[in-house]
C-alpha cells in the first residue's frame, strides 16, 4: 500500500467485503458464486480462503484473505470481521432493546470471538512472514480488538485497522445502574461489546499476569474513529484523559476494552454518517493521528 490512507481504503474494503458476503447469503446466492463480493477483495489482488460462519445461525460475520497478485509490500494474510446490519441479524428491534436481546447477542458474540480465535494462529505466522492485518468495524471491531489482545499478550503483535469501535465508558462512569440502564436504551451495540470483552478477558487474556501486561504495551493497535460518532468517540476522550504511567496504564486490565498503548486515526472530514464503514474510503478523507504510549518503565 502507498500511504496510511490507502491502507485505511483497502482494509475497510476488506470488511465491506464481509457484509456482502453476508448480504449474498441471505439473498440465497450460491456459496460459490461470490458475484457481487468478489471485486471487494479481488481488486486489490487477494482471494477468499474462508469464510467466519457462526454455526448456530448461519451467518457469516468475517472472512480471511489471502496474498496471490498484490505487491509483496502487501499484506500475505488478513482477517476481517463485520459489524450489526440493520434489519438482519443480532438485534431485532432496535427501538426495543431488552436484557434478553443483550444476553443472547453476547452469547453469539462469545462463540463468533471463540470462532475467531481458533484462527488466529496462521495470522500470528504471517505476521512474522510476509506480514498480517487484522480488520474490523463496529461490533467486529470489538472481536478484532480482543483476538489482537489475545495475540499481543504472547508477544504477537498484529497490524490493525479497527474502525468504529464500540465504548461505553460514559454511562460506566455514572455508576453500574445508569450503565446498564441508559447503555440498554441509548447504545446497545456498546452494551454487548463490554459484555464481549468481560467474557473474553476473563476467558481469554487476563491469566496472563505481569508478563501478558508488559507484552501488551508494546502493542499499538489503529482505532479509527469519527468525532462524531457517540458508539466510539469515547476513546478520544478516554486516551486523552487518562494518566499513562505505568502504575495506572496497569488498571486497564481491568477495563478490557482498551489497550495501554493505541494509535486514534481520526475523521476531522465531514461525512453522511458517522459509524458507516464507506467514510473510511472516501478519496477527500481528512484524518488526524494521535498515538498514545504506555511508559512502562
Amino acid at each position: 500500500c502507498q500511504n496510511e490512507e490507502h491502507q485505511y481504503a483497502v482494509a475497510a474494503c476488506f470488511i465491506n467485503g464481509v457484509y456482502v458476503l453476508e448480504h449474498e447469503r441471505r439473498q440465497g446466492r450460491s456459496k460459490d458464486d461470490h458475484v457481487l463480493a468478489r471485486p471487494w477483495w479481488d481488486s486489490f489482488g487477494y482471494t477468499l480462503l474462508q469464510t467466519l460462519v457462526d454455526p448456530d445461525e448461519g451467518v457469516i460475520f468475517g472472512a480471511i484473505y489471502l496474498r496471490v497478485a498484490a505487491p509483496e509490500s502487501a499484506p500475505q494474510m488478513v482477517m476481517a470481521f463485520r459489524g450489526m446490519v440493520a434489519g438482519w441479524d443480532e438485534i431485532s428491534d432496535p427501538n426495543t432493546p431488552s436484557s434478553s436481546h443483550i444476553f443472547s447477542n453476547t452469547f453469539s458474540g462469545m462463540l463468533k470471538v471463540a470462532l475467531a480465535l481458533q484462527n488466529t494462529g496462521s495470522l500470528g505466522y504471517y505476521s512474522k512472514h510476509g506480514g498480517a492485518w487484522l480488520c474490523g468495524h463496529s461490533l467486529g471491531a470489538a472481536m478484532g480488538l480482543i483476538a489482537g489482545k489475545f495475540l499481543a499478550t504472547s508477544g504477537t503483535y498484529l497490524d490493525t485497522f479497527f474502525f468504529n469501535p464500540p465504548i461505553v465508558l460514559y454511562y460506566l462512569r455514572k455508576g453500574q445502574l445508569d450503565f446498564y440502564t441508559k447503555s440498554l436504551w441509548n447504545d446497545p451495540i456498546g452494551l454487548i461489546a463490554w459484555n464481549m470483552f468481560i467474557l473474553a478477558h476473563k476467558e481469554y487474556i487476563s491469566n496472563e499476569g505481569g508478563k501478558g501486561f508488559d507484552n501488551l504495551v508494546k502493542w499499538q493497535p489503529r482505532l479509527l474513529v469519527n468525532p462524531g460518532d457517540f458508539i466510539c468517540n469515547g476513546y478520544i476522550d478516554y486516551y486523552e484523559d487518562r494518566d499513562s504511567t505505568k502504575e495506572a496504564c496497569q488498571l486497564e486490565l481491568s477495563l478490557p476494552f482498551v489497550n495501554p498503548s493505541a494509535c486514534l486515526v481520526l475523521n476531522v472530514g465531514s461525512t453522511e454518517e458517522c459509524h458507516g464503514i464507506k467514510q473510511w474510503w472516501d478519496r477527500n478523507l481528512n484524518v488526524e493521528r494521535r498515538p498514545y504510549v504506555c511508559v512502562s518503565d
